[in-house]
């Protein structure tokens, strides 16, 4: 459900067709069906959106009782009505401080009304994370349909048209030519690429990036080249390891470190020793991954991210084919 905003003239303020009034109507309208599971979204970084304002829509989100919460950062794209409207000195749009402080407000209230922070901008209460988004974020095949839609099918990335003139005749094309895969005539994904999609997508999860199946499928070189990036984010706070299981626990003792996660909670180490502990389960061979904090690596994700692509060189890269 978009919802937005609980706010009745940031509603009216962003273009929406719908009013608070029509909100609270859905809401209720929905909770009568009895749906086992339902999702609402909301937007911050909205023109004139305060953290106290921020914090009133966080709370009737909870109130509304969805399974699944979605909470998007404005993105203001060049050439939209948006861009016109408010780019320049002096626009509404919130500062980066106060797009933090919203992005830490969302993870701090939602956590506490019992919702897993399981993906950047995604929340879920227990068993109800996006099936559908999990697709995408786990890099599983998919299709779509109608303008612009994009799928991943046969190890190819496309995108159909945009216009309505320009994609009937790509249906027409695509029909005449016996319908088999669309873009067939596209090169497959390369090795290369998949690595980096995997990095990048895993690591928008809570479940984070493993590097033992990483190892696995390109190599011990392409993991070598990361460890020294993973261990500068353990000690700043950025990355923890995970999964902790019985032997870690007790490995760790009563140290505080923070970087070892468990299933249970979060065994506080020191990033030095987690880092040892994400090592020593490597040269084993045993399961390991290391995630981004929540809030603080969440934050810096694009950061972290370019960093650790930035340490795959074409030497590296070539090996992992």
């Amino acid at each position: 459900m978009g919802v937005q905003s609980f706010q009745e003239d940031l509603l009216k303020a962003c273009g929406r067709s719908h009013s608070l009034a029509d909100v609270y109507a859905a809401i209720e309208a929905v909770t009568a069906t009895g749906l086992p599971s339902w999702s609402l979204d909301l937007i911050s970084g909205l023109p004139g959106l305060s953290l106290q304002g921020w914090q009133h829509s966080l709370q009737q989100a909870v109130a509304a009782g969805p399974d699944h919460i979605s909470v998007y950062d404005l993105q203001v794209e060049e050439g939209t009505p948006f861009a016109r409207w408010f780019s320049g000195e002096g626009s509404p749009l919130p500062k980066e401080p106060e797009a933090v402080a919203m992005f830490e407000a969302a993870s701090a209230t939602l956590t506490a009304a019992g919702y897993e922070h399981y993906e950047i901008s995604n929340y879920a209460k227990p068993g109800h994370r996006s099936k559908h988004n999990q697709v995408y974020w786990q890099c599983q095949p998919y299709y779509a349909f109608g303008l612009g839609a994009a799928s991943y099918t046969r190890g190819r990335r496309f995108s159909r048209p945009r216009g309505m003139q320009e994609y009937e005749a790509w249906v027409k094309r695509f029909v005449q030519g016996g319908a088999g895969c669309p873009a067939a005539e596209l090169p497959v994904e390369s090795k290369e690429e998949q690595l980096l999609d995997v990095i990048m997508l895993s690591l928008r999860l809570s479940d984070g990036l493993a590097l033992q199946q990483l190892q696995q499928q390109y190599g011990q070189e392409t993991v070598a080249a990361l460890l020294p990036t993973i261990q500068g984010f353990l000690q700043q706070g950025l990355m923890q390891v995970l999964p902790c299981d019985a032997e870690d626990v007790q490995q760790a003792g009563d140290a505080i470190v923070p970087g070892l996660s468990g299933s249970s909670g979060t065994v506080e180490v020191d990033a030095d020793a987690a880092y040892m502990q994400l090592c020593d389960r490597l040269q084993r061979g045993k399961d390991v991954s290391v995630r981004l904090t929540d809030p603080a690596g969440f934050l810096l994700s694009n950061d972290v991210i370019s960093e650790l692509f930035a340490q795959l060189d074409s030497r590296t890269l070539s090996k992992a084919v």
